[in-house]
């Protein structure tokens, strides 16, 4: 599938997901299954993603259970209830988000990302500079990686004792944080370098079918449940 169209479908994969009800989660849900079984290597990166994630969905959940404008009696049960489905339905649906960019991400090139962003975003030149916006998404894509193998190297060389008190942790963690900024700093790339990217034929007609099958589905199953 032609990356273009695979953002595209991502992007409207995400609005399914995010305007959708409890029905539409199911059938992502499905969909992601089907899509995970058959590329088992990318389960490894989802995990560690939603695992860095799991305080902000707990966040979200305490923030649903705790923060309700409805009080647990008799009376305001139910809505009560309804809150809190809630807040699940919006953890999921961040769940299910972040797993499809996890497939776009791992079965994608990086450069037929950015390649397939700048066709995306041609409609726009008009309106903002897509050279930049793409030279910006690169230099994040490469930086992201550079503290995270930094991280793994400091940690490594230098690994946090469990005796250690929580100032000496907080410390410890201040110093490696001002170390990779300064680091950053230090090796982020002039002004005036220039960076190519690959550029990608546009996609064949019969691709399009994707794109117009999850808008079919979505209306369909929108129409079905109303």
């Amino acid at each position: 599938m032609h990356p273009l169209i695979r953002i595209i479908c991502l992007l409207l994969g995400c609005i399914f997901i995010s305007w959708g009800e409890g029905y539409h989660l199911l059938i992502a849900v499905v969909v992601l299954f089907f899509i995970y079984s058959r590329y088992q290597h990318c389960w490894k990166n989802a995990w560690m993603m939603l695992k860095r994630m799991r305080w902000f969905f707990l966040s979200l959940l305490v923030l649903y259970t705790f923060f309700n404008p409805y009080d647990l009696n008799a009376a305001e049960l139910s809505k009560y209830i309804d809150e809190v489905l809630v807040g699940i339905r919006h953890i999921i649906a961040l769940i299910l988000i972040i797993l499809a960019v996890n497939l776009l991400v791992q079965l994608t090139p990086k450069e037929h990302i950015l390649a397939a962003l700048y066709l995306l975003l041609l409609p726009l030149q008009r309106f903002i500079k897509i050279e930049t916006f793409v030279l910006r998404v690169l230099l994040t894509f490469k930086y992201i990686i550079w503290i995270q193998q930094n991280i793994k190297q400091e940690i490594s060389l230098k690994p946090l004792n469990n005796k250690d008190n929580a100032m000496q942790r907080l410390h410890f963690v201040i110093i490696q944080l001002a170390d990779l900024l300064g680091g950053l700093l230090h090796n982020t790339m002039p002004m005036e370098t220039r960076i190519t990217f690959e550029t990608l034929d546009k996609p064949k007609w019969v691709e399009w079918f994707y794109p117009s099958v999850c808008i079919i589905s979505f209306y369909s199953v929108t129409v079905l449940h109303t």
